[in-house]
């Protein structure tokens, strides 16, 4: 499986890479993916900033990415941060021998 790169955003001249995120992060970019027929329109762009604000540190918040980064460029990132996501759950589940559990992850 090729790795998909790391994403990154380019705020006020300065390049912030995303960090590794928890698992949180994967259930929110699939929850807003499931329920995006149901958000108000007025919302849409302001929860997509606030998810694409979650894989970054501290210095990237959502109004930050709504005051610099183009309208245009925000659904392209958004969309590379979930394939991101994906990737890094689908490399983890592909180290599990046969789909099997391994001790660290039984019940």
């Amino acid at each position: 499986m090729d790795k998909v790169k790391t994403p990154f955003i380019v705020l006020g001249g300065i390049t912030y890479k995303a960090i590794p995120p928890k698992v949180k992060a994967w259930h929110d970019f699939v929850a807003f993916e499931a329920g995006t027929d149901t958000i108000p329109a007025e919302d849409y762009m302001e929860r997509m900033a606030e998810l694409v604000a979650s894989v970054f540190g501290k210095d990237v918040t959502a109004e930050r990415i709504e005051r610099e980064m183009a309208i245009t460029d925000l659904k392209p990132l958004y969309r590379r941060i979930l394939t991101w996501i994906v990737s890094l759950v689908n490399v983890k589940l592909s180290e599990i021998p046969n789909g099997e559990a391994g001790p660290e992850n039984s019940i």
